[in-house]
């Protein structure tokens, strides 16, 4: 790997990025399940971590931050980039409010309090967040008996 992790000692599990003026380090969140997640071209990568890799989300996903490079158990580093579905974007709002005011606000902006489908959804959305919030599984109709309000699903 070239550019600006090429010379930083890398700890397994870490993520290197630029920010535009230094590199930094922090947890990667990856899982197993990681639909599309690893660059197919190995040419090297240089001071935008995307400028020389091909990356490409299938299957109505698509790419949601930017790639980065992670710390394999090897020392090396490995490209890596995180595909959402292509139907979800999320507003983290840290107003406190109720759950039912949380709900209305979401209708408001033409969506839902967020539906986690997946490990790799919810590892992605915890990182996001520096507070609690609000998320669109409840049990308010039967206590114990849980849904999402986005489209009534059970917990799976």
């Amino acid at each position: 790997m070239a550019g600006e992790c090429d010379y930083h000692t890398c700890k397994i599990g870490d993520k290197c990025f630029f920010d535009g003026e230094h590199s930094k380090f922090e947890p990667a969140f990856c899982v197993d399940i990681c639909p599309n997640a690893v660059s197919a071209e190995k040419f090297g990568t240089y001071r935008n971590i995307g400028a020389a890799v091909k990356f490409k989300c299938e299957h109505k996903y698509e790419i949601n931050g930017q790639p980065y490079s992670e710390c394999q158990p090897s020392g090396q580093w490995e490209n890596w980039f995180l595909c959402l579905k292509k139907d979800k974007c999320y507003l983290i709002v840290y107003e406190k409010v109720e759950w039912r005011k949380a709900v209305i606000k979401c209708k408001e902006y033409g969506g839902h309090l967020a539906k986690v489908e997946s490990e790799l959804e919810d590892s992605w959305l915890s990182s996001q967040l520096t507070d609690d919030a609000w998320i669109g599984l409840n049990d308010i109709e039967n206590e114990g008996l849980w849904h999402w309000i986005s489209d009534s699903s059970g917990l799976n």
